[in-house]
């Protein structure tokens, strides 16, 4: 059992789904969520800043929040990208809202050793709790366009469902994961975070 209400790092860096899926660097009129939930979760760059300003190092990447549930059978690392995706090595002229495959695979590594170092938890634990899910703008990138379908595959997942996934993550699935998600904002609204909020009212 993890002793998380006892790590001050994480008690003082509690947040909302709704505030670290928040994309935009200006005004209020140039915000955007990629959820609109409520739901309590580690705002986990925050997490990365204060780890790595008490260590005097630069920061590395990491994910954008990190959930656990109160009987903690399930754990997850949570990235949002609002931008548009591209293809695989293809830096789009470098634009902000490019992301590319690299960046998302460096976020997990360094946002793992960060959180097994914190939580004392081995990679043998992620991987028999800890899940991954990259939340995505399907607006910004339909299934039709041949850029998306470059970015990823249709696979089969875990319970035995297809499941799209892009950037190439689904090797971390059973490598480092329990498991892998990418989803749309909708995807993610219905099969994750609804799900959570039923779970507390239980």
């Amino acid at each position: 059992m993890i002793d998380i209400e006892k790590n001050d790092l994480f008690e003082n860096s509690k947040s909302t789904l709704r505030k670290t899926s928040m994309d935009g660097p200006g005004g209020s009129n140039a915000k955007q969520y990629m959820s609109e939930s409520d739901l309590e979760v580690y705002d986990f760059d925050k997490i990365k800043r204060k780890h790595t300003g008490a260590l005097h190092v630069s920061h590395p990447k990491s994910s954008d929040a990190f959930y656990i549930n109160k009987t903690q059978s399930e754990m997850f690392l949570i990235e949002f990208k609002n931008g548009r995706l591209g293809k695989i090595g293809q830096c789009d002229s470098c634009k902000r809202e490019f992301y590319g495959k690299r960046e998302v695979w460096i976020k997990i590594f360094d946002s793992l050793l960060i959180l097994a170092e914190l939580l004392s938890i081995s990679i043998s634990d992620a991987r028999n709790k800890l899940g991954y899910i990259l939340v995505y703008n399907d607006d910004k990138n339909p299934l039709s366009e041949e850029g998306t379908e470059a970015i990823g595959k249709y696979v089969i997942g875990d319970r035995g469902e297809d499941k799209f996934v892009v950037f190439g993550l689904g090797r971390f699935e059973k490598l480092y994961f329990k498991s892998v998600h990418t989803v749309t904002k909708d995807e993610f609204k219905k099969n994750f975070s609804d799900n959570w909020e039923k779970e507390l009212m239980i």
